[in-house]
């Protein structure tokens, strides 16, 4: 287990007791409760980071591109200007290289985009090869291999054969196998 995964299993042991019981904690400044959102443990702040996702309000359905932390006593939006309007986001960080990666589709689900977070701005990447229109989302840095591995399905296509494995600059083997409906929606630690 990466040293990443039980800094964050220690930042979440540390808010119950021995109860494994969930329970509400109070919080005057919180993200709204949101589906479909990022999140990933930044080791050199010691904080979770959250960004994106869906909300219902009065108006309905509301994508947000905000991004927030958690830093296991009380939440605080990070202020992002300008940053990724991204919606099916993806999110890992790169501790070697003090930043979170983000990966998502953009304004109208027609373009695919990737950011960076450096821990006070974002800066918008444009690589030379980008993995297809992905929902399904998850990401996650292998400290081993000192890397960031994103795996999707492509949306559009309407095919159950369609599962993806990408990491920076190269693509890995397609999956040629099916993806079951229940977990169309990946998520990584």
């Amino acid at each position: 287990m990466s040293r990443g995964c039980l800094g964050l299993l220690a930042l979440l042991a540390s808010l119950g007791r021995a109860d494994p019981t969930w329970r509400p904690l109070p919080f005057p400044l919180a993200p709204a409760p949101r589906w479909v959102h990022a999140m990933a443990w930044d080791p050199l702040r010691e904080r979770v980071i959250v960004f994106g996702g869906v909300t219902w309000g009065a108006g309905g359905r509301l994508e947000r591109d905000h991004f927030w932390a958690w830093d296991g006593a009380s939440w605080r939006f990070l202020p992002a200007s300008p940053g990724p309007a991204l919606r099916l986001a993806a999110l890992a960080f790169e501790p070697a290289r003090g930043r979170a990666v983000v990966y998502g589709l953009g304004e109208g689900y027609d373009a695919v985009e990737t950011w960076v977070w450096d821990g006070t701005r974002w800066e918008r990447r444009f690589p030379q090869a980008q993995p297809p229109r992905l929902c399904g989302i998850g990401m996650v840095h292998d400290e081993a291999r000192a890397r960031s591995v994103l795996v999707g399905y492509d949306c559009f296509q309407n095919t159950s054969t369609n599962a993806h494995t990408w990491v920076p600059n190269r693509q890995l083997a397609r999956a040629a196998r099916k993806i079951p409906a229940y977990r169309r929606r990946c998520a990584a630690v």
